[in-house]
């Protein structure tokens, strides 16, 4: 599933989108800086 997170460097954002990722899904999220970004699984 295509999956878009808010505030997806945030402490919730975060885990969600490694939840989902190690879920099989596709998660994009949406961030202020892309320095932040950096954090994030692929």
């Amino acid at each position: 599933m295509k999956v878009v997170v808010a505030g997806g460097t945030g402490f919730i954002g975060r885990a969600l989108c490694a939840r989902l990722a190690a879920a099989g899904h596709e998660a994009r999220a949406l961030v202020r800086s892309h320095a932040a970004s950096l954090s994030l699984p692929p």
